[in-house]
């Protein structure tokens, strides 16, 4: 009986994993859990309704725009963009912007006490931190490159699940972002195969 000498295998390449992978997985443990804050909170705001009326609206309206939260310094921003250099324009910007400012300081003043009088306040800032949270994430998310062809799958899923869903982007948003960096990388992969 003959036996066949024992064939070594070349020892495996190591592959550093792809970082795409655990970046998903954030971002998807991130909206899990504003999705989780989310559900809680509006049970909790409805059980606030029936004592306590409805939760004051944390949006102003300045020239015939919603405004919450920092978007008012984006508005702000483009207003003073648009009046270009012309000191009358934006004087008026200015000014807007003053009074803008100090009615949402106080639209956000009767929210947080009507959060504090339902008791919802330390999970609404819960809820506040985990979208900070899922923000950060997702724009981390944007600009890693993938190093493989299946991570590049990946993020092309997960940017094409968001479309899907329903979302429009501009250039700064994190899908624009995410389709940026999928060329790069897509390039960089191609130059690295030619060589």
């Amino acid at each position: 009986m003959t036996t066949k000498p024992k064939t070594r295998r070349a020892p495996a390449k190591s592959v550093a994993p792809d970082p795409i992978f655990a970046a998903i997985t954030m971002y998807e443990d991130a909206v899990k859990e504003v999705s989780r804050l989310s559900k809680e909170l509006n049970t909790l705001d409805t059980e606030g309704i029936k004592t306590h009326g409805i939760r004051p609206s944390e949006f102003i309206i300045w020239r015939n725009l919603w405004i919450a939260g920092n978007h008012i310094d984006f508005h702000h921003d483009r207003l003073l963009e648009e009046a270009g250099a012309d000191l009358d324009k934006r004087a008026a910007v200015e000014n807007e912007y003053r009074d803008a400012k100090a009615r949402m300081v106080i639209a956000q003043a009767q929210c947080r006490a009507w959060d504090f009088r339902t008791g919802t306040d330390s999970l609404r800032k819960q809820y506040e931190r985990a979208i900070h949270v899922e923000e950060m994430i997702t724009t981390r998310l944007a600009r890693i490159t993938p190093t493989t062809l299946a991570g590049m799958r990946a993020l092309m899923v997960h940017v094409h699940r968001a479309l899907a869903d329903g979302f429009l982007f501009d250039d700064d948003d994190w899908r624009a972002a995410s389709l940026r960096t999928m060329i790069a990388a897509l390039a960089k992969m191609s130059l690295q195969d030619a060589a």
